[in-house]
């Protein structure tokens, strides 16, 4: 922390003389004051001005509209509201301007400042759960059983973004100045204003996106880099499907409601294997469905599950199509083929 060095920490400085510094950010500034004189003597003379700022509580608002002008002069702001910054925010700049210049008040206000003003909020789901949520910018999420959201409790950077593990249908505010980014394991969905079904389940195969209207975009990782350059624009009424195993994607036309319609307390099954109906039947009705017997496994069947419905009723459907015997034992169900 060279007085004049380019790796000078300004950022620290300000939060020791906020209070508000670190044990980490306490060790360095400590260690730089007590290198030499010259460094006591430079803070003691940054230390005068924030002191003669006032004493200023932290979450008073007030009017900056002298240094708005000249923060909007620098990086050319076009507003005619009033400028509103935290007072305790104010003191910073105030030292920052008359000691570094508007450069890093700039900086400061606008960038480091605002990074610290959320916090990720999670929303899991267990098997047999749904649940709904309602972003800060309107965004509407229903989250389907067996998964988990993360989520910004107000949206301050450039790109709105949550994570998901699981089934999720996104009914997306329009803003073209943001786009919107869904980021799964191995695809980023990126979106203006739309609706569309993301089903990422850790087990699954598949990373499956159904696009109901708008437009999205997705971007798969790659083993060279974090995210591949390579995307894929998505159309109403498509659906793309990416292979975990291959690390590629295909796209169909499909009737979306056969990929949202969970949502409304539906399932539809459209020529879909046992295998993979038993798999969403544990997620909807929390159990565990046990397959004996591999021809039973690739059975299709074409089918609508309600979710009033019982797991008996279901099964006896499933039995007029192909005659099964199961067993129920608890939470766990064994099925055969007759």
């Amino acid at each position: 922390m060279e007085k004049n060095s380019k790796h000078f920490d300004w950022v620290i400085i300000a939060n020791i003389l906020a209070d508000e510094a670190t044990p980490e950010e306490k060790q360095i500034f400590d260690k730089w004051i007590s290198s030499n004189n010259e460094n006591k003597a430079y803070f003691n003379d940054l230390k005068k001005i924030w002191n003669q700022s006032g004493s200023l509580s932290e979450y008073d608002l007030i009017d900056v509209n002298a240094a708005k002008e000249k923060v909007k002069r620098k990086i050319k702001i076009q507003s005619n509201n009033k400028f509103l910054i935290a007072r305790k925010l104010l003191k910073v700049a105030a030292v920052f301007v008359f000691t570094f210049g508007i450069g890093w008040l700039t900086y400061y206000i606008f960038e480091k400042a605002s990074s610290k003003h959320f916090q990720y909020i999670e929303t899991v789901t267990k098997n047999g759960e749904k649940a709904q949520v309602v972003l800060s910018d309107g965004t509407k999420i229903w989250i389907n059983s067996g998964s988990s959201l993360k989520y910004p409790d107000v949206f301050t950077g450039k790109n709105p973004e949550v994570f998901l593990e699981g089934e999720a249908f996104f009914d997306v505010s329009l803003n073209r100045n943001k786009p919107f980014i869904i980021t799964t394991s191995l695809i980023q969905v990126e979106v203006l204003g739309t609706e569309f079904n993301i089903s990422s389940y850790p087990d699954d195969e598949t990373i499956e996106t159904t696009l109901v209207t708008g437009t999205v975009k997705i971007t798969s990782k790659n083993a060279k880099s974090k995210w591949g350059k390579e995307t894929y624009i998505l159309k109403p009424n498509e659906k793309a499907i990416f292979s975990k195993n291959n690390n590629t994607i295909v796209v169909d036309e499909v009737i979306t409601k056969y990929y949202t319609s969970w949502k409304d307390g539906r399932l539809y099954f459209n020529n879909e294997t046992f295998e993979k109906i038993a798999k969403r039947l544990e997620r909807w009705y929390d159990l565990e469905i046990k397959l004996t017997g591999r021809e039973l496994k690739y059975n299709r069947y074409t089918c609508v599950v309600n979710k009033d419905k019982t797991i008996e009723h279901v099964l006896n459907l499933l039995d007029i199509c192909t005659p099964i015997e199961y067993s129920i034992e608890g939470k766990t169900i064994t099925i055969k083929q007759k």
